[in-house]
């Protein structure tokens, strides 16, 4: 993903000393964070890569009808648990606002409120 102004709020979460390592397929778990009557959705796709090491990747589609994907791997990083990389994209997609309609940027919040919710029980 790009560069922006605003970091992500969930950058404390990732752990950058990991060697890249991709999921297999059979071990990736899909989410689904948002969908929308625009056509948006944005689906979490999450895997255990190693031992306590969490990857994420993703399934986007936006209202313009483009398409992103991206497999679990630890190339951006691991997480210790499955929720803090759920949390860690939910944090990269908000942080681009203007790829989003305004529906979709209150759905992502609103599945960010919940993910949080989660980590505290």
């Amino acid at each position: 993903m790009t560069t922006s102004a605003k970091p992500n709020p969930f950058e404390h979460l990732r752990n950058l000393d990991v060697e890249g390592r991709p999921a297999a397929p059979h071990q990736v778990q899909a989410t689904t964070l948002m969908q929308c009557d625009t056509g948006e959705c944005a689906i979490a796709l999450t895997a255990e890569v190693k031992s306590g090491q969490w990857a994420f990747g993703y399934s986007l589609k936006y209202a313009d009808g483009r398409q992103s994907q991206r497999t679990p791997n630890t190339e951006y990083g691991a997480f210790k648990c499955q929720q803090h990389a759920i949390m860690f994209l939910i944090g990269e997609l908000i942080r681009f606002p203007k790829l989003w309609t305004p529906e979709a940027k209150n759905l992502l919040l609103q599945a960010l409120a919940t993910h949080r919710q989660q980590t505290l029980f």
